[in-house]
Parts: structure tokens; C-alpha cells; sequence
């Protein structure tokens, strides 16, 4: 666990699903290996499954017959695209220079008696984020010498709303306090699973 709450998984093992197929990219020419995301980013694959190629030298099958890749990881059964709708270089800016997360713990610090008195749920459904909140949030962003941009600004303000309350309910709840709240709004993975819980035990018998 490292300062700021974060963690770091490092392990020089391999990675195999229950049927014992690596989806471990080979290590060999470690320059593609380490730039493996962004390259992948550059080429579509996060917004579009047809841009997502496996050669038949990767091809692998389960102990049940279903045909697979190995060697870089999985493809989904269901491929999710990557929203950057509410992304702009304005959020990115606040998100680096942790101008949210200082303007979360300063909100909590001076409310932490009233903050710890209502629950998880109370939070997620009743709890906004104000408009004067945003305008202090703004004020730091400045103070850290980040302009602020109007255009930018009305396109992330859902996204910065949610991060600002996520933010200040990860030092009440921790990790479950952030990711309550953010998932929702910002983790399409997240919410195309909880449609499709009616469909696992299906995918579970196709392994």
C-alpha cells in the first residue's frame, strides 16, 4: 500500500484462467510489451471490436470445446466501448495535479461531524454536490495554475461532480465510498455487468 492509498500488484508470474490458458503477452520484446495500451488506444480498440485482430497461432480451447485466444489477454463476449464523452483535457488537468482530492479533503475536514452522521445510502441518493462547491473547486484548479476552460468545464461537469463526491466519500467509506459512487456514471464495464448477471451461468457452462 503506498502513500496515498493506492496499491501496487507486482508479480513475475504469469496470468491463466481456470482452464489453464496464459493470456500473458510475451515478455520478449519488452518496448511493445510496455507500451502494449497505448498502442491499442492509438488503434481502436477500446472504442471498436473489429479492430481487435487474434492470429489463429493464438487460438486455444477450453476444456469444454469453446474456442479462445491466449497470449494478450481476453475478449469479451460482450465488448463494451470506451466512453470519453465527458473526458477533456480540463478534467485530465484537475485529475493531475489532485486539485479535486485537495478540494475533497479540505470539504471533509470542515464537515467531517456532519458527514460521518448519515449513512452509505444517504449519501449515494441524497448528498449533492453544490454549485458553490464547484466554484471552489474551480478557485484551487486555478491556484495550481490550471485556466479554466468554460467549454471544457460544461462538458465534464457531470464527471466532476461525481469524482468531487466520490472523492469525499472514499475518506469516509474508503475504496466503497469512491467506487459507489463513480461507477455509475464513468465505468461502462461496470454497468453493461450488472445487466447481464441473467447470462452467467449460461457463460459459465459454454467454459
Amino acid at each position: 500500500t503506498l502513500n496515498d492509498r493506492s496499491e501496487l500488484r507486482l508479480t513475475i508470474a504469469r496470468y491463466y484462467t481456470p482452464s489453464g490458458r496464459s493470456i500473458q503477452k510475451p515478455y520478449e520484446n519488452g518496448e511493445d510489451y510496455h507500451g502494449d495500451l497505448n498502442a491499442r488506444f492509438e488503434h481502436g480498440e477500446f472504442f471498436y471490436a473489429d479492430s481487435i485482430k487474434f492470429s489463429d497461432s493464438l487460438k486455444y480451447e477450453t476444456a469444454k470445446g469453446r474456442t479462445v485466444y491466449g497470449g494478450g489477454g481476453i475478449m469479451p463476449d460482450y465488448f463494451v466501448p470506451y466512453d470519453t464523452s465527458m473526458n477533456t483535457a480540463y478534467y485530465g488537468k484537475l485529475v493531475g495535479k489532485r486539485a479535486i482530492r485537495e478540494f475533497g479533503i479540505g470539504y471533509y475536514l470542515r464537515n467531517a461531524k456532519d458527514l460521518r452522521e448519515i449513512t452509505q445510502r444517504e449519501y449515494l441518493t441524497e448528498f449533492t454536490v453544490s454549485e458553490d462547491m464547484m466554484n471552489g473547486l474551480v478557485k484551487i484548479g486555478k491556484e495550481l495554475d490550471i485556466e479554466f476552460n468554460a467549454e471544457e468545464y460544461t462538458t465534464s461537469l457531470p464527471l466532476l461532480r461525481a469524482h468531487l463526491k466520490a472523492e469525499i466519500g472514499s475518506l469516509i467509506w474508503d475504496e466503497n465510498g469512491y467506487y459507489s459512487v463513480m461507477n455509475p456514471i464513468s465505468n461502462e464495464i461496470y454497468i453493461k455487468a450488472l445487466e447481464l448477471f441473467s447470462e452467467a451461468e449460461l457463460l459459465a457452462e459454454a467454459y
